[in-house]
């Protein structure tokens, strides 16, 4: 009996004789034991190892094409956003309701059950944990069981702002109306801050320590024309009756007070402050940056706290300025709402990025929002960290699972179409709408080289650099740092997409209309290749080229080809059903990866003559880009987030692609100067020659002369010293077996080709 536990890890030696068999596997056994009947027939064991064996790969092989999604990084609109006493999160978004988190933000549960959310603009929460949200045009709204459910208060008229002062008085701006209730919304009262021609609406509201309830008004214009409104107005009877508290006629978005009785507000642009009741307005700006104010509040300390362009800042009583709050990671966005705890978890809400939290400063803001970003590219740098880019900056995963952090600093908010790490520098290069980046501290700041927009981008064996860009295609000499056009004679003034090289530097773009071209001087003079019918009028927009030589195109509306012979002639990949191919990974162990945006992901495991799709698990098949991190896990990046393999895919050993015949390809370019590419493919061992010869029979040179495995080959002639005229190269091989064994005899064939000068 031997026994086993499930994993065969590979057949070492397998023989058997007449009279003495012997198996040997390398097996691991768990909880069974052999049959018998297995055991008394060397045959039937061999047999049944095999069925395991089989039945194992094929399992581990369906595992490894399963994927999971991952949290993040997030896009959307927050508008509001609040933080009770227990520490649950509120968060109201733009026209996606409210949500919830009760784990500091790692996952959310949209709580809008009986809420009218459309244009949510009033948020607040009190000690309690009752929540209120409302609007203008929908009154307010009150939540008692964190959100399961929620009942409109009988507040007369709408809410366009909420704030719970002390002992739980509520107070609600509305139309040029201000409401109070005592009663948790149950009653209140309402009175007309301003009355006059016109409503304007009551922005904001806030309450200093005496009791004196403060509110601003927006400005309207009577007749298109005629400002009203505007200033701050003071109640210090509960709201019955109001007085102007100055800087009438402007539109003051928010207020805050502070500690010590100081009154603060902020028209959009700047913040003033004025003593309690004496509306001497000041501008109070020293310490913050020249940008938009977008939200004035009072921290859990009572501090006055603004969000400012990308960064939160606190009022020093003492100093009488304004300091940044510590923590990096919101600089490249804009804040709209916070909860700011100096003790405790802060939350920022933005306008495009979601939801950030921070709980230690040198940790700094971590992105863990709600909805899922689209992704439009993935790229893994030197050191193995993931980037992330989105049509709002780049993010890389954080501390905490779930949880992003922003390195977007200096990339003006531009969609990445492409994450390129440097082969010869400590750099990751960005290509986006915005033009060129490059960043050589891990994507903490990047620099910008180039302001065109740009979607691809190769380095060269030279280390020079060529990026696709609008309107043909752009070099640089130094790492990126400066670009210049080189001359791109015959190169179509059009969009470029895609951009890539072989070995031997001939460079291969892909374009809007045009199919794809190609150079072997750099960039300077361009020739048309095979790929231009029937996709004329496709975009080329993915360009890869493996070890073996051949090149693979992926369009917008034509499929996928491949090309064996410089591009030359191109096949179509029809068993890549999407029409739409984004993208390829083809220069990775033995298997190559395809995503497409209509399709989902596909997986050759013959060097990409057969593709079969890999999308269990993958919930959404607009597949924009994949890469493989060093651990050798698959990730795909799509318009619902990242989506991660459950498997690694690169643990089986690496195969040569198998050719299915002999060929000789006609040289590539031909006529040629001085140099040109031969390529061969072969479907056995075989012992391979290829010489080439002058018109009068005399061999000029040895290309290959050696024994060569299956595989697609390609060699480079040069030229340099050689007269004008034609030549003949001769490939023959010879299979290391014939008849039965290989099905091929051996192959000889010659080309003629002609060199110019």
């Amino acid at each position: 009996m031997v026994p086993y536990s499930g994993d065969i890890w590979g057949i070492e030696t397998l023989h058997y004789k007449r009279k003495s068999q012997k198996v040997f596997a390398l097996i691991s056994l768990r909880q069974h034991s052999l049959p018998k009947w297995v055991m008394e027939d060397y045959k039937t064991l061999v047999f049944y190892l095999a069925l395991v064996l089989a039945i194992h790969t094929k399992f581990a092989f369906a595992q490894a094409n399963s994927w999971i999604h991952l949290r993040g990084p997030y896009e959307g609109n927050i508008i509001r956003l609040v933080c009770d006493r227990q520490g649950n999160v509120y968060a109201a978004g733009q026209f996606s309701g409210v949500w919830r988190s009760t784990n500091s933000g790692q996952n959310w549960e949209q709580i809008s059950n009986g809420l009218n959310w459309a244009f949510l603009s009033a948020f607040a929460v009190d000690s309690s944990g009752v929540v209120y949200a409302g609007s203008l045009f929908s009154g307010l709204f009150k939540t008692t069981n964190q959100g399961i459910s929620w009942t409109r208060t009988s507040l007369p008229g709408g809410a366009v702002t909420v704030q719970v002062f002390r002992n739980g008085r509520l107070c609600v701006g509305g139309a040029d109306t201000v409401s109070v209730s005592t009663d948790g919304g149950e009653t209140w009262s309402s009175s007309i801050v301003l009355t006059g021609p016109a409503s304007p609406n009551v922005l904001s509201v806030a309450e200093d320590a005496l009791g004196n309830i403060y509110a601003t008004l927006g400005v309207v214009f009577i007749g298109g024309k005629t400002p009203y409104g505007g200033g701050v107005y003071v109640s210090s009877d509960s709201g019955r009756t109001w007085k102007s508290y100055g800087l009438s006629l402007k539109s003051i978005a928010a207020i805050a007070v502070g500690k010590s009785n100081d009154v603060f507000v902020s028209n959009g642009y700047t913040i003033f402050s004025a003593g309690i009741k004496d509306s001497n307005w000041v501008q109070n700006a020293t310490g913050l940056p020249h940008s938009r104010v977008a939200a004035l509040l009072n921290s859990f300390s009572g501090d006055v706290v603004a969000a400012i362009g990308g960064g939160l800042y606190v009022y020093d009583e003492n100093t009488r300025a304004w300091d940044v709050v510590a923590g990096s990671g919101l600089s490249s966005t804009s804040i709209t709402s916070f909860s700011y705890n100096p003790v405790g978890l802060s939350y920022a809400g933005t306008d495009r990025d979601g939801i950030f939290r921070m709980s230690d400063p040198q940790e700094g803001w971590l992105q863990c929002g709600i909805s899922p970003a689209s992704v439009v590219s993935l790229g893994v740098d030197q050191s193995g960290n993931l980037y992330a880019g989105t049509s709002d900056g780049i993010y890389k995963p954080g501390p905490i699972n779930g949880t992003w952090i922003r390195a977007s600093d200096g990339l003006n908010s531009s969609t990445v179409y492409q994450i390129q790490p440097s082969t010869f520098r400590p750099r990751v290069y960005a290509s986006t709408s915005g033009g060129l980046f490059y960043s050589a501290d891990s994507g903490r700041s990047w620099n910008g080289s180039y302001y065109g927009w740009t979607h691809d981008l190769i380095e060269l064996s030279s280390g020079n650099m060529l990026a696709a860009s609008t309107g043909g295609v752009v070099a640089s000499v130094d790492g990126g740092v400066n670009w210049s056009s080189p001359n791109s004679i015959a190169l179509p003034k059009a969009n470029i997409y895609a951009l890539a090289t072989n070995e031997y530097g001939t460079i291969y773009a892909g374009t809007g209309n045009d199919g794809v071209f190609r150079t072997t001087d750099g960039g300077n003079f361009w020739t048309e290749t095979g790929l231009t019918s029937p996709i004329m009028f496709c975009t080329v927009k993915s360009l890869e080229i493996d070890r073996s030589g051949r090149i693979f195109a992926g369009t917008d509306s034509s499929g996928a080809y491949y090309s064996d012979n410089e591009g030359i002639d191109w096949t179509p990949i029809t068993s890549i059903s999407g029409s739409d191919v984004s993208c390829f990974l083809v220069n990775h162990a033995s298997k190559y990866f395809a995503g497409t945006l209509d399709r989902g992901v596909y997986i050759s495991k013959d060097g990409g003559q057969d593709w079969e799709s890999i999308n269990e698990g993958l919930t959404d098949s607009t597949v924009t880009s994949l890469v493989i991190d060093p651990r050798g896990y698959l990730y795909a990046a799509t318009s619902n987030g990242i989506f991660k393999s459950i498997n690694t895919v690169t643990k089986i050993a690496e195969v040569t692609p198998v050719a299915k015949s002999y060929f000789l390809s006609q040289n590539y370019p031909n006529p040629f100067n001085p140099t040109t590419v031969i390529s061969y493919q072969l479907s056995v061992v075989s012992h391979v020659t290829l010489k080439v010869y002058d018109v009068l029979g005399r061999r000029v040179v040895v290309l290959v002369d050696g024994k060569k495995q299956p595989g697609i080959y390609t060699v480079q002639f040069d030229g340099r010293g050689l007269p004008s005229g034609a030549y003949f190269y001769r490939l023959e091989v010879i299979p290391q077996s014939t008849g039965e064994a290989s099905g091929l005899q051996s192959f000889v064939e010659t080309k003629k080709m002609v060199l110019i000068r």
